[in-house]
């Protein structure tokens, strides 16, 4: 047995079937098969003191029946318990150390990455130079129009006096500017909306910097900062469409039944702004991430906690094993204390004192018949017999007077 695994009663070969014979004939027959060995004569009287040998002449009928349905309460715990068993010894012996094995691997990585890291050594596949200047050549450019572009919006949005621009324009026979998208007079006078772009800017960043944590409230706060940044392109875009709206309507040009989501201007805002702020940040994310990686110290601390994580994982995966190997062997106890309380309720299914006493001597008869056929040895043999018979009566019926045997 494994240690630490409860042993059960079923793990020995024991006879769990009882037998109707004619004791005396069958007291002949086992006399014969074991040549009247005085061993075997006692491992027989238990038999029948057990309850294994009955005898085909009495009606045990009920005794039988519920004999018969306690062997098979006592068989059906027994084969739970072997299945329980060999779960054990297959998470012992399979599933725990495989589990092991790949906690060792994990070690072996991380003792082999803080070793290149003490010998400085840096694998020059590491850095994409190529990817990081051409992050470079469109992370510039970007952040460029991304500043202008919401310096404009932003000032067509909420600064922008279309009657005064239709006066000037009236008085000095000019157009009036339609572009929704850049107003060449956000960038000739000086106002707060030179300082808007800053914010974009910052939830781009604080995008990027929740993007890198870690734990349950990462999601959350990712989704967060994203519909901030798309409300407040949404909102941006309408109030661009509505100046724009109100500068058709003074041009004369506006279309009946107007619905601001059904302009195009208004997507185009809120794609300019939305999706160009998110690439800004995944930009910066990656160019950060191309240049960490020329740092030998912060990669590999990233590397080494991105393994003590799968390790961590491994260990706790272990514990859960454990856990149900505790819960198996509990279960495989409680099984066997419920196998013997079979055994003994099934034992206790026997004949009275007198009754037992009466199959003792049949059986012993038939064998003493058998003993009184043989040769010169058949004196020594009944001696032992009879000892037998007198040590069982001593055990087992101590209250009734031992009958000599003839």
């Amino acid at each position: 047995d494994e240690a630490g695994t409860p042993a059960l009663p079923f793990e020995q070969p024991v006879q769990t079937n009882a037998i109707w014979v004619n004791l005396r004939e069958y007291g002949f027959t086992k006399a014969g098969e074991h040549h009247g060995d005085a061993l075997a004569l006692s491992n027989l009287f238990n038999q029948i003191q057990q309850g294994f040998i009955l005898d085909e002449n009495v009606n045990d009928e009920k005794q039988r029946v519920e004999r018969e349905r306690i062997e098979e309460e006592i068989t059906a715990t027994e084969r739970t318990g072997n299945e329980l068993r060999t779960e054990v010894r297959r998470l012992k012996e399979t599933e725990i150390p495989k589990v092991e094995g790949a906690i060792s691997l994990v070690d072996d990585d991380i003792n082999q990455v803080e070793l290149n890291a003490l010998k400085r050594i840096k694998d020059p596949s590491h850095l994409d130079r190529f990817n990081l200047r051409l992050y470079w050549w469109v992370f510039i450019p970007a952040t460029v129009f991304v500043y202008l572009f919401y310096v404009s919006a932003f000032h067509s949005a909420f600064f922008r006096d279309i009657i005064s621009e239709a006066e000037q324009a009236a008085n000095n026979g000019a157009n009036i500017q339609m572009n929704p998208y850049f107003n060449r007079q956000a960038f000739a006078i000086v106002d707060l909306h030179w300082l808007v772009p800053f914010i974009f800017f910052l939830f781009g960043l604080i995008l990027h910097i929740v993007y890198d944590s870690s734990g349950r409230s990462r999601w959350p706060k990712l989704v967060a900062v994203l519909l901030f940044i798309l409300v407040a392109d949404g909102l941006l875009a309408y109030n661009l469409e509505s100046t724009y709206q109100q500068l058709k309507i003074f041009m004369g040009i506006a279309t009946p039944d107007y619905h601001f989501y059904t302009s195009t201007v208004f997507y185009m805002v809120l794609i300019l702004g939305f999706f160009t702020c998110l690439g800004w940040s995944i930009l910066l994310h990656e160019i950060r991430n191309e240049r960490q990686k020329l740092n030998v110290e912060k990669v590999t601390q990233v590397e080494i906690r991105t393994m003590k994580e799968k390790r961590l994982k491994l260990t706790n995966q272990i514990q859960d094993l454990n856990a149900t190997m505790v819960q198996h062997d509990g279960k495989i106890e409680m099984l066997s204390l419920d196998i013997r309380r079979l055994i003994q309720k099934r034992d206790k299914i026997s004949l009275c004192l007198v009754d037992l006493e009466k199959r003792l001597t049949d059986f012993y008869d038939g064998w003493l018949n058998y003993i009184n056929l043989l040769g010169r040895d058949k004196a020594a043999l009944k001696v032992a017999c009879q000892a037998v018979l007198t040590e069982f009566h001593h055990n087992h019926l101590p209250s009734l007077t031992l009958q000599e045997a003839a």
